[in-house]
């Protein structure tokens, strides 16, 4: 794939200035070379000479709040750090508690909705409170 790259951008300048005969002498040579059809070949010459920026992603809203982030540090640290897939049995355990106030079911009920997988090894908000609390 890199010598097809190279071949189309080795030719994208080229082709870009060229009259249409030399374009079609250029795109003659591309698909001899790189064996694709004749309108894979000009996109790829046309592409190649552009250059093209990301766009960056809107962030994403956080799914919990610091007083759970703050909790979650403490537990995970208390728990030797485990990767998201440990974590979460240990995380969703019921607790029959009565006194629970809506604010700590509401956490519970986001903590047992997210996916164990999207936790990762290290979640980064944990990984900014840990560093808070050792003070770096």
């Amino acid at each position: 794939m890199s010598a097809r790259r190279a071949v189309t951008q080795k030719q994208a300048l080229a082709y870009r200035n060229g009259s249409k005969a030399e374009k079609s002498r250029i795109l003659d040579q591309v698909v001899e070379l790189t064996g694709w059809h004749r309108d894979d070949a000009r996109a790829a010459l046309r592409s190649t000479a552009t250059v093209r920026v990301p766009r960056p992603r809107k962030p994403r809203p956080p799914v919990y709040g610091p007083e759970l982030v703050a909790a979650l540090a403490v537990v995970w640290t208390l728990l030797r750090c485990p990767a998201g897939n440990r974590l979460a049995p240990m995380l969703r355990r019921d607790v029959e508690r009565d006194d629970r106030t809506p604010a700590e079911a509401e956490a519970e009920y986001r903590l047992r909705s997210q996916p164990a997988v999207t936790w990762g090894t290290k979640p980064t908000n944990l990984q900014d409170s840990q560093a808070d609390s050792l003070g770096a």
